[in-house]
């Protein structure tokens, strides 16, 4: 899934070192500023099981 500054969220994620994510964490990773659509590109993300959720 590609963010609106044709970054993809995925890569970005992976690229960095840490293993666990705050959506503003991820938001600045991408240049994303719309934190409530972030949030829902990667629930979508998580229910396609592209990335996995922390319970």
């Amino acid at each position: 899934m590609v963010g609106e500054k044709g970054k993809d969220i995925i890569l970005e994620i992976y690229r960095d070192s840490r293993t666990v994510f705050r959506i503003n964490d991820i938001a600045m990773l991408i240049g994303e500023r719309k934190t409530a659509s972030l949030s829902k590109r990667l629930n979508y993300l998580c229910t396609e099981r592209k990335i996995a959720q922390s319970t």
